[in-house]
């Protein structure tokens, strides 16, 4: 569309400058610093016209700059034009697409799922997190204009060391309230966050859980402290307006057998080996 554009554009404001006879010239994306679109058409018209690139591009830039929809036509290097079109003909191309729904119902009938922003519940969400997350939701609003079935899913990890780290981090913080002085474990989680559910666990349970780190503490612990961080990152969730169909728990392989069962059919085809 704007390659389009931009073609007609050059070729009328060459044509004001004199130029009737135009060679077929490239349009290309540079990088984003440089602008939105570039184009080497004044390296291809230096020796007809008998002038350095340089010279031609600027006269070019000037007239070009002249379009509404071109915010900015610059030289650089020998004769290269840098063009940065304006704000406005984006939220045009946009509208345009929306009114005339050039790609809507393309696949119908198709089921397609998205994982995306499956972040270890053991802290807050980051800002890379968050690029994840709007990044996965932009394509399933995508896929679902079109006319897909999407499903979005969230994978849980909430199996294995991490979240029995973050349990007994919340149990130290925990006793540290009580005046114990017993460290974070070695790779615990340092974060205020868990001074805050120690809190919320001291004033329900008192010292109920006070130096024992039992099997019971271990679980109560872990358990509180996952499902927090889940309601935690549900509400960052609601607040960026995405939501998912399923929150899937990588607990729930290892529970049900399903992680074993895999294992099994592998060690079976002798695909797997011990090191």
């Amino acid at each position: 569309m704007f390659r389009k554009l931009l073609e007609n554009s050059i070729t009328k404001s060459l044509n004001r400058l004199g130029v009737e006879s135009i060679p077929i010239f490239k349009i290309e994306i540079p990088d984003e610093n440089f602008g939105d679109y570039s184009t080497n058409v004044a390296f291809l018209l230096a020796k007809s016209l008998k002038k350095a690139p340089r010279e031609i591009a600027s006269s070019l830039s000037r007239e070009l700059e002249k379009e509404q929809y071109i915010k900015s036509a610059t030289v650089a290097g020998p004769g290269f034009i840098n063009i940065i079109l304006t704000d406005e003909v984006y939220l045009h191309a946009m509208k345009e697409v929306l009114e005339r729904r050039f790609f809507w119902k393309v696949k119908p009938e198709t089921n397609v799922q998205f994982e995306f922003g499956s972040a270890n519940p053991t802290g807050p969400f980051t800002i890379g997190h968050g690029r994840q997350l709007v990044f996965g939701d932009v394509l399933c609003r995508i896929f679902s204009a079109r006319g897909y079935r999407v499903k979005r899913e969230m994978y849980i990890n909430d199996a294995g060391r991490q979240i029995r780290l973050l349990g007994h981090s919340l149990w130290v913080r925990y006793n540290q309230l009580f005046g114990k002085e017993i460290p974070l474990p070695e790779d615990g989680y340092q974060g205020e966050y868990l001074v805050d559910m120690a809190k919320e666990i001291k004033r329900e349970y008192g010292n109920k859980f006070l130096d024992s780190w039992d099997t019971n503490a271990q679980e109560f612990f872990s358990n509180f402290a996952l499902n927090k961080m889940l309601q935690s990152m549900k509400e960052t969730l609601n607040k960026l307006g995405i939501e998912f169909d399923n929150y899937f728990s990588e607990k729930s392989l290892v529970i049900d057998g399903t992680v074993n069962k895999i294992l099994e059919i592998l060690r079976k085809a002798s695909l797997l080996y011990e090191k």
